[in-house]
């Protein structure tokens, strides 16, 4: 059995205020119970919708916009959420293995929400978390200046694996124990945050010797 938390606010652009500039602290902060069943906004995309168009796409590349579409008609700047997935624990509770899930789709489209990470969780035992982060020109435009210094989509992750260090274990999770997978262009933005400094003491082995565990993949995945 597996227990699901969507839309956590793991930064905030404050209404689109931050545009271009790194995200802050989350917003949305609550005491007691909080309603987490339905997924939150996506960052804002352009999903190919051209009858014609499509019909000139692989195969694969087909079926994975058809499977995109439903999880991006509800948009918005500010769309630094993520998803959790665990395990139901018995008596013999213990503190999950993280792994936080990078989705790709050339950077340029994509949602955590379309990635149902239950199946993972309960396969292995683990905590899994997927997570939405800046996307095209509102990811990774820069000016060169401090208006627009580029790279945001990086630093948003990284803002989601600050909040999972600081955060996670009131859902069960090591934060001791969290891995980075990257699917696609996602595997591209994990390739970067393993040769970062700004990671270390994020990501970490089993044994804490913050070496900076990730793994990458290019695979096409349904559910």
């Amino acid at each position: 059995m597996i227990e699901a938390y969507f839309g956590l606010q793991y930064a905030s652009l404050f209404g689109g205020q931050l545009r271009f500039m790194p995200a802050k602290g989350p917003m949305e902060i609550w005491s007691g119970i909080k309603i987490a069943n339905v997924f939150k906004p996506v960052c804002p995309q352009n999903v190919v919708n051209n009858v014609e168009m499509l019909k000139k796409l692989p195969v694969a590349e087909f079926l994975r916009l058809q499977h995109l579409k439903p999880f991006v008609a509800q948009q918005h700047e500010d769309c630094l959420y993520m998803n959790v997935y665990r395990p139901v624990q018995g008596s013999d509770v213990r503190l999950l293995p993280v792994l936080l899930f990078v989705h790709g789709e050339s950077l340029e489209t994509g949602t955590g929400n379309a990635y149902d990470g239950s199946v993972m969780a309960a396969a292995g035992n683990i905590m899994v978390i997927t997570l939405n982060y800046r996307l095209g020109v509102f990811g990774f435009f820069s000016t060169g200046t401090s208006h627009a210094p580029g790279n945001m989509a990086i630093l948003d992750i990284i803002a989601g694996l600050q909040y999972i260090r600081e955060n996670i274990l009131v859902f069960g999770g090591n934060s001791s124990d969290v891995t980075v997978m990257g699917r696609d262009g996602g595997a591209i933005l994990v390739n970067l945050l393993l040769i970062s400094p700004i990671t270390k003491g994020l990501v970490d082995d089993d044994d804490g010797d913050d070496d900076g565990v990730m793994m990458m993949m290019n695979l096409y995945i349904y559910t």
